[in-house]
């Protein structure tokens, strides 16, 4: 668990400064979306839009690590 903990961090501090932030906010500080645009100053939709987009590439690049993983093994 805290194996999987640090890689889920690996990959976060691997992104984006812009999509790092949104993501740390929401899920590791637990804000809404919407606290989140107040304290990053933007539109809603821009912090929805921002969200969405990191956690589709966290994703991809998650899948993409655990592909790697079963098959080199």
């Amino acid at each position: 668990r805290r194996e999987t903990r640090e890689r889920i961090l690996q990959l976060i501090n691997s992104m984006g400064p812009s999509e790092r932030e949104i993501i740390s906010m929401v899920h590791i500080e637990g804000l809404s979306l919407r606290e989140a645009s107040i304290e990053l100053e933007i539109q809603l939709e821009a912090a929805k839009k921002r969200y969405h987009r990191a956690i589709n590439k966290f994703r991809d690049v998650f899948e993409s690590k655990l592909t790697n993983l079963h098959q080199s093994k």
